[in-house]
């Protein structure tokens, strides 16, 4: 659940930073003057607002569970590759940090 609420904040994220990058470029032109910024941030508040609207909502949350369903694909596709050998070390504290990795990537 927790990896959907991630994928539900970077689709927001990236629905904003989309709106706010034209008007970012617009704003900064030199040949940009007062009315066209009040204009310009007059038209990005409103985009804004517009996500947060049910029928919005709806299409984030369907996209974000797009991505959840399409990256469940890949990730089993990962897990069946199988891993290069590492060799046991020698020396005890180099015995330690091995075991220590050992353990870590196993509950990953």
């Amino acid at each position: 659940m927790l990896d959907l609420e991630f994928r539900i904040a970077m689709v927001v994220a990236k629905k904003i930073l989309s709106t706010l990058q034209p008007a970012d470029a617009a704003l900064q032109a030199r040949s940009a003057g007062l009315k066209d910024a009040i204009t310009i941030i007059k038209c990005v508040k409103d985009e804004i607002i517009k996500l947060r609207s049910n029928q919005m909502y709806n299409q984030i949350l369907e996209e974000a569970k797009s991505l959840t369903s399409n990256d469940c694909g890949e990730s089993e596709n990962r897990t069946q590759t199988s891993k290069r050998q590492v060799k046991k070390p020698n020396r005890m504290d180099d015995y330690l940090t091995y075991t220590l990795f050992l353990r870590q990537t196993k509950y990953r």
